[in-house]
């Protein structure tokens, strides 16, 4: 017999540095892009992500991001080190207007 789940870890658990790279997983970045935008190695933003994991009971990048959206206002989601993070074209859905045009894929 399984025993039953234990409660969610709550997002205080996580530093300031973990709850700023989590945005940018769930918009796809990679370790080194992370890096690159908050001015860190990649090391230190791989080290980031998997504390991030550790603390919030998961094992994969996907959970992390599902686990943090469930954990964070919706107002709380977008604005990340003072700026807020704009989805890549790649993520836009096709037919959508950019800057006054039409994007398809």
């Amino acid at each position: 017999m399984e025993s039953p789940p234990g409660p969610v870890p709550s997002i205080d658990t996580l530093s300031k540095r973990e709850r700023q790279v989590i945005p940018y997983i769930l918009l796809g970045k990679t370790d080194q892009e992370i890096a690159t935008i908050l001015k860190i190695s990649p090391r230190t933003a791989r080290f980031h992500v998997e504390n991030a994991k550790t603390k919030a009971g998961v094992v994969s990048r996907t959970t992390l991001a599902v686990w943090y959206d469930r954990q964070v206002p919706e107002a709380f989601k977008l604005p990340v080190c003072g700026a807020v993070i704009q989805p890549t074209s790649r993520s836009q859905p096709r037919g959508v207007k950019l800057g006054g045009e039409e994007k398809r894929d």
